[in-house]
């Protein structure tokens, strides 16, 4: 499929843009204050985020920010071609994470790779855990031995008393004591 990307022009125009700045490091720079008006010294851009992407604002246009890296870096953008971040992360613009490829090669990447390293992590191996393994011994201790109830041990925690139920009865933090 073929397809023509209405801000290309505009990604040419802005890496040659003598008021901006395109850092390998996938900071830009400009000499634009956010007024408009023209400075002295260069300033860091915010980059905004759409669906994990970053970008930024070029003459009124949301651009992304890995075309604008892969156009300064490495070479022209093709229409009938898109950027894939080779490890899946969309906020990765190092150059040697763009590749061009085609709208199917994107799609088999996303579902053939990205997928089958996707390891879904459970209790304390979670980043989002709420417990580590010595909490989590110590709930079910209290509990079975009696010392604490269920409710007692939401409240030291901070969580539910469902979320506690389910730790005790072995539901949840299965594999981590």
């Amino acid at each position: 499929m073929t397809r023509k990307i209405k801000n290309d022009h505009l990604i040419d125009q802005l890496v040659h843009d003598p008021l901006y700045q395109v850092c390998e490091d996938g900071s830009i720079l400009t000499f634009k204050s956010g007024n408009g008006t023209i400075k002295n010294e260069l300033r860091h851009i915010k980059l905004t985020r759409s669906n994990g992407y970053r970008g930024m604002r070029y003459k009124g246009v949301f651009i992304l920010l890995h075309r604008i890296m892969y156009r300064k870096f490495v070479g022209q953008l093709s229409p009938s071609l898109v950027i894939n971040h080779k490890d899946g992360v969309r906020d990765n613009n190092a150059v040697s994470n763009l590749e061009l490829v085609t709208d199917s090669e994107n799609t088999l990447h996303a579902h053939r790779e990205l997928v089958r390293k996707e390891v879904k992590l459970f209790g304390t191996a979670n980043p989002r855990s709420k417990f580590n393994v010595e909490e989590i011994r110590k709930i079910r201790n209290s509990y079975d031995s009696k010392i604490r109830s269920v409710s007692s041990l939401a409240i030291e925690y901070g969580v539910t008393s469902f979320t506690i139920r389910k730790i005790v009865k072995g539901i949840t933090y299965k594999t981590d004591i």
